[in-house]
C-alpha cells in the first residue's frame, strides 16, 4: 500500500507471496495469498488492516480470493466450494453482517456452473460473472433483488462484469462496466457500460 508521503506499507503474507485488489476508505485492504510456496491450489483469501492480515473465517480451508471491498467492509471475492475437486466448483461470496450483527460468510447464487463475484458497490450491489453453457454472463445481485443475468437483459452471449456504483441521484440506477463478446465464438471482447434499472 503506497502512503501520501511516496513510501508504501509491506502488508505481508500468509505464508508465501501476496497481492492486494480491493482498499476501502478506512484503509481496509483485500486480496488473496499463496500459503505454501508456488501451490496454486493453496492460495486464500485475505483481509487487512491496522498493521494485521489475516484469513476471511469461513475460508481457511479453501481456494478463495478476495476482489474488493466497499466502505461498510463487506468484502466480496469467489472460492472453490468443493475442496475434494480442484477448482471444479467456483462460487461467489459475500462477507457480511447478519441481522444481529455478527459477520459471516454466505456464498453468493448462481444462474452457471461458476460463479466470479469481482466488484461490490457502497450499498451492497455486486457484479462479476457466471459461467454457464459455455460462456461467461455478467449478473448483479443485492440482498434484497436476488441476482440478475445482465447478459439476458441486453441480449449478448458472453460478457465480464469487473465494476459497479450506484448512479450518483437515482437511487433505482446501477452503473456496470465490464466487456461483451463481439462474436459468439472466438470471442473478441469490447469494453462495455451497462445501466441497470431497478424495479
Amino acid at each position: 500500500m503506497w502512503n501520501e508521503d511516496g513510501t508504501y506499507t509491506d502488508l505481508g503474507t500468509l505464508g508465501f507471496d501476496s497481492w492486494a485488489l480491493g482498499i476501502n476508505d478506512s484503509k481496509f485492504v483485500v486480496g488473496y495469498s499463496e500459503i505454501i510456496t508456488e501451490d496454486p491450489f493453496n492460495i486464500r483469501a485475505f483481509m487487512w488492516q491496522n498493521d494485521q492480515i489475516g484469513m476471511i473465517p469461513g475460508l481457511e480451508n479453501m481456494y478463495s480470493k478476495a476482489m474488493d471491498v466497499n466502505s461498510s467492509g463487506q468484502i466480496i471475492g469467489y472460492y472453490n466450494a468443493d475442496p475434494g475437486c480442484s477448482l471444479c466448483e467456483i462460487r461467489g461470496f459475500i462477507y457480511d453482517q447478519d441481522n444481529l450483527g455478527q459477520w459471516v460468510f454466505n456464498q453468493l447464487p448462481t444462474f452457471g456452473e461458476a460463479t466470479h463475484a469481482e466488484a461490490i458497490s457502497d450499498s451492497g450491489y455486486v457484479a462479476g460473472q457466471s459461467f454457464t453453457k459455455n460462456t461467461y454472463n455478467a449478473f448483479l445481485w443485492h440482498k434484497d433483488i436476488g441476482i440478475i443475468n445482465i447478459a439476458a437483459l441486453s441480449g449478448v452471449k458472453g460478457s465480464f462484469a469487473t465494476d459497479v456504483i450506484e448512479h450518483p441521484t437515482e437511487s433505482n440506477k446501477i452503473f456496470i462496466v465490464g466487456s461483451i463478446c463481439t462474436k459468439t465464438q472466438n470471442c473478441i471482447p469490447h469494453a462495455a457500460l451497462w445501466t441497470v434499472t431497478l424495479p
